[in-house]
This record gives structure tokens, sequence and C-alpha cells, in this order.
């Protein structure tokens, strides 16, 4: 879309410097126009004055001629008013096209170490169950150990009494 508003923009520079790089006539250099000698059997074009030959043409040409310009000037002016509206257009939807994106990508991100924290926070307490467990396995045998070497102090005693009665 941007190469063809390019194409389009370079299309309107050409056409407005078209009238320009056209070579002009000599009539149009001097603002005189050539018109044939009456007098000359050859005929010869001698150069006259035109607002002195014709000034209502002379005039109706030159107004002719400035508002075609004027019109030309306008429509280019136009063009360029329209191109440029789009380009802004368009670049005020990629950047809103851009944010976007950049919004979904920190919400992805943000998501993402939310997930990772979650999953931390899970493993810390599995972890934390797993050592109470452990623990509590540790005592109990600690406890059971405990119980047999009272049990068997209990014997030694009760041989001892038995064998000192």
């Amino acid at each position: 879309v941007i190469a063809q508003d390019q194409f389009r923009l370079d299309s309107f520079v050409v056409a407005a410097q078209a009238p320009e790089d056209v070579k002009k006539t000599p009539e149009e250099e001097t603002g005189r126009r050539r018109f044939p000698d009456p007098v000359s059997q050859s005929g010869e074009e001698k150069e006259d004055d035109p607002v002195a030959v014709a000034p209502e043409r002379y005039q109706a040409d030159t107004e002719k001629r400035q508002r075609k310009q004027a019109e030309r000037e306008r429509q280019f002016a136009a063009q360029i008013s329209e191109t440029t509206d789009m380009r802004s257009q368009q670049t005020l939807v990629g950047q809103i096209q851009q944010n976007q994106k950049n919004d979904i990508a920190q919400f992805r991100l943000a998501q993402a170490e939310t997930d990772r924290q979650e999953q931390e926070k899970a493993e810390q307490e599995k972890r934390a169950a797993e050592l109470r467990e452990l623990k509590k396995q540790e005592q109990e045998k600690q406890e059971k150990q405990e119980q047999q070497r009272l049990a068997q102090l209990r014997q030694e005693q009760q041989l001892q009494q038995a064998n000192t009665a």
C-alpha cells in the first residue's frame, strides 16, 4: 500500500513538472505571436505585438492559460494533501497495531512470569511437605529406637534383678 502511494505521489510530481519540461515555442518565450505578413507575397511571417493585433483574444488566451495552470496546481495540491492524509492514517494505523502487539507481548510476558512464580511456589510447597514428611519419619524412627533401647534396658535390669535375687 505504501509503495502504491509512493508511486502515485511520484506520478503527481512528474505530472506537475511536465508543463515546465515541455519546450516552449518562440511565441511562448517572448509572449508574442507570429502572424502572416499581409504585405509580403512570399508568405513570410513577421513578429507583431499580439496585444496590438488582437487584444481581446490575447487577454482571453492568457486568462485561459492562467486558469488551466491554477487548476493543475490546485489538483496537484489536493492530490498531495490526499496522499499525505492517507500516509498519516496509515502511520496511525501502523502505530496502533504496533502498540497492540506490544501490549499483547507485555501481557504474555507478565502471564509467563506469573505462571513461573506459581510453579516455583508449588515446587517450594512440595519440597516443604516432603521435608516435613522426612522429619516426621526421622522422628518416628528415633522414637522407635528409643523405645527399643528402653525396652532393652528394662530387660537387662530385670535380668540383673533376677540374678541378684
